[in-house]
């Protein structure tokens, strides 16, 4: 069992809208770059940034316009589903590279759209967001999961990999990889991304907790190629509600697949989102949890997994 380490919970400087906690509760996706770090959450219009040296507030930047219904049915109902968040690496007009948040697919037209943050040096953000429609971006993995739930986006060797979380009623999880050159020239040439173009998809099988099953909730790149990951045991059959969790694990996958670690961690939280980095064969992470509960604030969490396939 993998131990957990409490470093802070996400508390903000100022809600995100009046009628709402200052904090992030339903954290989905984190990013470390430079001396920040960026979250997402389901449930908001809005990114996180955190300074990772100090316990302060952390501060919003907007990633769409408008206001989500405070009512707990109606927000879910409403809101675009922020899954993901991934570095992209510096290209054409983006010389510092770019923060990309995405939804999960999960519901046709509601949940097809994602947000772009550009970076300027010390990898803080510039300008306002670039929102994205992913609707056609997203045609053909809606072919391959008739319940689309991309949970993580990881980039890594000329791929944008994607994360499809499976449940209780269909327990297949998946790596999605797609081609990543065609995604950064539309957005450096401003227009809308096309549809992904599929290099393969790789089933992936996580085994189970007390007979529900463990599914994808958000990876992060390695620099060997492998990715570091979340998986709860969530008791619910579809993409859209939510269920019990039975507990959490992280693990170390392989681009073909391959399981190189998998350990359940020592508290009983939901992990949504996972950022890492390598100390030999070790990976550090970072974790945030999603409590399901407006009135919680996530917990950003220190973990350490080991990294090594062992002789070949």
């Amino acid at each position: 069992m993998i131990a957990l380490k409490k470093v802070r919970t996400l508390d903000l400087a100022e809600p995100a809208q009046p009628g709402r906690k200052p904090h992030l509760s339903a954290a989905s996706g984190l990013v470390h770059a430079g001396a920040q770090l960026f979250a997402v959450a389901d449930d908001e219009l809005s990114i996180g940034v955190f300074d990772d040296a100090h316990e302060k507030p952390g501060e919003l930047i907007r990633l769409l316009p408008g206001e989500l219904p405070l009512d707990p049915v109606a927000r879910k109902e409403a809101k675009a589903d922020f899954e993901s968040l991934v570095l992209l690496p510096p290209f054409p007009g983006f010389n510092h590279g770019a923060l990309f948040a995405l939804s999960s697919g999960s519901k046709k037209k509601k949940r097809h759209i994602s947000a772009l943050l550009r970076l300027k040096k010390h990898m803080t953000v510039s300008g306002g967001a670039m929102p994205f429609d992913l609707a056609e971006a997203y045609e053909p993995l809606h072919r391959e999961f008739a319940r689309l739930n991309i949970e993580g986006a990881v980039v890594h060797d000329g791929e944008l990999r994607l994360f499809q979380r499976g449940n209780k009623k269909d327990r297949t999880n998946a790596i999605l990889r797609c081609k990543l050159a065609p995604v950064l020239e539309a957005i450096s040439l401003g227009r809308g991304i096309g549809a992904l173009e599929l290099v393969a998809v790789v089933p992936v099988e996580l085994g189970d907790l007390d007979g529900v099953p463990f599914s994808f909730t958000d990876a992060a790149a390695l620099p060997s190629g492998d990715m570091a990951f979340t998986c709860a045991a969530e008791d619910t059959e579809d993409a859209y509600d939510d269920g019990l969790c039975t507990g959490s694990a992280v693990g170390i996958v392989g681009v073909q697949g391959d399981i190189v670690a998998l350990d359940r961690v020592s508290e009983n939280v939901k992990l949504e989102g996972v950022a890492a980095s390598t100390n030999g064969n070790t990976a550090d992470l970072l974790l945030v949890s999603d409590a399901d509960d407006a009135d919680i604030p996530a917990t950003l969490f220190a973990a350490s997994i080991g990294t090594s396939r062992g002789p070949a």
